[in-house]
């Protein structure tokens, strides 16, 4: 994690070891319990880990947000044809601008 989104996200960092892994499946049942509302989704590879992570948040109920510039892939052309593709049925594309933004936000929010 960069030294900005540390500022605005808590320490959730594992590594993956499929495609579409979001901590397994006993993961899905827990986050209720987490407090896991919605996803953001970066990593590598645009066209596959987290193109697998962002179907597969959606086919659990989560409203899946995908940070553009925090993927990238082995061409530019497969990064922005499965932004494309993602953005017209599975998630919504944000920027990590617009995302720290709406964090920081969010934690002003419940502060106060």
């Amino acid at each position: 994690m960069t030294e900005s989104w540390k500022t605005v996200v808590p320490d959730y960092d594992r590594k993956i070891l499929e495609a579409a892994d979001f901590g397994g499946p006993q993961a899905w049942g827990r986050s209720p319990c987490l407090l896991i509302d919605s996803l953001l989704v970066m990593g590598t590879s645009t066209s596959g880990c987290v193109r697998a992570t962002a179907v597969d948040g959606i086919s659990h109920g989560y409203p899946v947000f995908v940070v553009s510039d925090g993927c990238f892939d082995r061409s530019q052309f497969m990064h922005d044809v499965t932004l494309y593709d993602l953005s017209t049925k599975y998630a919504t594309i944000v920027t990590a601008a617009d995302t720290i933004q709406y964090l920081k936000g969010g934690a002003l929010k419940a502060a106060e």
